[in-house]
């Protein structure tokens, strides 16, 4: 019963090393992209809209609050 406590163990903390090193190498690529794109556009900063969800960039808790319907007569 140990033995197989501790295989699954092993399994587990090689597969979380595997997810680690991917999760890596992706967040590289995904630097030097973004690197790529900038010295692509210099000085055309409205281009970044072609590329990036300006949204994810705004702080939500700035945005003004949306003005309250008006009543229909």
């Amino acid at each position: 019963m140990r033995g197989l406590q501790v295989t699954q163990k092993g399994t587990a903390t090689s597969a979380a090393d595997q997810s680690a090193t991917a999760r890596t190498a992706l967040e590289l690529q995904l630097q030097k992209n973004i690197l790529l794109v900038a010295s692509n556009n210099l000085g055309h900063p409205e281009r970044a809209a072609s590329f990036f969800q300006q949204s994810l960039l705004e702080d939500p808790a700035t945005k003004p609050e949306p003005e309250p319907a008006k009543p229909t007569p």
